[in-house]
């Protein structure tokens, strides 16, 4: 098994998400686990991220792993919770998927699934998550 926990923060980080609609503070866990048994085609990690939002709370279960067993994505929302299994979860499944959109979009000359100003927001939570994790702190959004 490969040690990745030099490359990965092993504490639960926390961004500010009041931008896009969200409130709060969102969670990206991760855990680098080398010597744990983790159902996982890649390496010992498991992530969870965590979105709350005004009326309810998406859970995205699957990055890299399937530590827990759970549905890869859940939403409690309005006092109920759904569960969401009908879709590809294997971690190179985005990369194929989102280069096969990507082409099609400039192909046919429409907008991709993800436009450059959502790209930005997505780069955004990415950095602030790293500067949270390496600098334990509470890290917003908007100052990215």
């Amino acid at each position: 098994m490969a040690d990745c926990s030099e490359h990965l923060p092993s504490i639960p980080t926390r961004t500010d998400t009041s931008i896009g609609g969200f409130i709060g503070c969102g969670n990206w866990d991760i855990m680098s686990l080398p010597e744990f048994m983790v159902r996982t085609s890649y390496y010992p990690v498991d992530e969870r991220v965590e979105i709350p939002g005004t009326r309810g709370v998406i859970w995205v279960t699957h990055c890299t792993a399937d530590l827990l067993g759970q549905p890869p994505v859940m939403l409690y929302r309005d006092g109920e919770m759904r569960s969401y299994s009908d879709m590809e979860t294997d971690w190179v499944d985005s990369f194929r998927l989102g280069a096969q959109v990507f082409t099609e979009a400039i192909t046919n000359g429409a907008e991709p699934e993800l436009n450059g100003e959502e790209a930005v927001h997505t780069l955004a939570f990415a950095l602030g998550e790293i500067k949270s994790a390496t600098e334990g702190v509470k890290v917003k959004l908007a100052e990215m």
